[in-house]
């Protein structure tokens, strides 16, 4: 099978500036909607970038080279590719290289769940001591092995005894007992509420226990939550991208696709559909208005023409 981008026999400097950089930024897996989907956020900024690794890689920050930052970050951090294999080098995979780095992924995980089911953690049966102890019924916390370090699931960074000594660590308490990072979880928390579902662990699904302290955003909500809260609620939307619904803030919709394509304002402002031009309304029943973000010419071309498009139509629409 040939493929669908050139094959890289070597890496330019360039590409190796950028697997710097991905090694050293501080970027969150928010969201995985599949095994080679992902939506990240760096902590240094609000955008969120949907990363997709396939035939030819894609990332919605819209850069011209691939693999770019964020996919970089995707190949080597999550599947685990070293900086010297030629499969980071590409701007796609074969078929075959894809299920390849999807299968060892996948065997190291089931490795991991394996060994939790051969040692399962223990159940709180007295009232916990303070100081993060679990409580009755709640799972204690599974021990920090440094000889056989596992990834935090969110930042994808190593886990260690001495993140544990400084206080950094919070576990789930409902369910896998599995440490991840006090920080990453704040991040976690704040994406889960913003596309209106409960907080879960991020590696076993379970609920996140109430009054655990990890999660920032329980005692002061994140602004994504905070504009759920002010009203700003699209009950029967749906988000294309996220499967969200209701929609909180505005609500974002198509110009150009038949089937009125819509997203939340946190997948628009990502970048998500961004070869189309948009309309957005602030509340249910409100007036739509063009939404501008950054936009190919052609685009722009194409938002100017349906501006009188916009005023016949959607004023019409529910």
């Amino acid at each position: 099978m040939s493929r669908a981008v050139p094959y890289v026999a070597k890496p330019t400097e360039a590409l190796l500036q950028r697997f710097s950089e991905a090694a050293d930024a501080r970027i969150y897996v928010v969201q995985e909607p599949g095994p080679t989907s992902f939506v990240l956020k760096s902590a240094d900024s609000e955008r969120k970038h949907r990363v997709s690794i396939g035939s030819v890689h894609s990332c919605s920050c819209g850069a011209r080279e691939q693999p770019c930052v964020h996919t970089s970050f995707v190949l080597l951090r999550i599947f685990r590719l070293p900086a010297g294999d030629q499969r980071a080098w590409q701007g796609g995979l074969l078929d075959s290289e894809l299920e390849r780095i999807i299968e060892e992924r996948a065997r190291t995980t089931a490795a991991r769940r394996q060994q939790q089911r051969m040692a399962a953690a223990p159940v709180a049966t007295a009232s916990g001591g303070g100081g993060g102890a679990p409580r009755p019924g709640e799972v204690a916390q599974r021990e920090i092995d440094d000889a056989n370090k596992e990834p935090c699931p969110i930042c994808y960074e190593d886990i260690s005894c001495e993140d544990q000594q400084a206080g950094k660590l919070e576990w789930c308490r409902l369910g896998c007992g599995k440490s991840v990072h006090r920080a990453c979880m704040t991040v976690w928390s704040d994406h889960q509420a913003s596309i209106g579902k409960k907080l879960t662990c991020p590696l076993c699904r379970n609920d996140w226990a109430r009054g655990a302290p990890a999660p920032a955003a329980a005692a002061a909500p994140s602004l994504a939550a905070a504009r759920g809260a002010g009203g700003a609620v699209h009950r029967h939307a749906r988000c294309r991208s996220c499967r969200a619904s209701p929609l909180y803030g505005r609500r974002y919709r198509c110009l150009l696709c038949p089937d009125r394509l819509e997203l939340c304002e946190d997948c628009f402002e990502a970048g998500m559909h961004r070869q189309h031009p948009f309309a957005s309304r602030e509340r249910p029943g409100g007036a739509w208005s063009l939404a501008v973000r950054g936009l190919p010419p052609l685009t722009l071309t194409l938002t100017l023409t349906l501006t009188l498009t916009l005023t016949l139509t959607l004023t019409l629409t529910p």
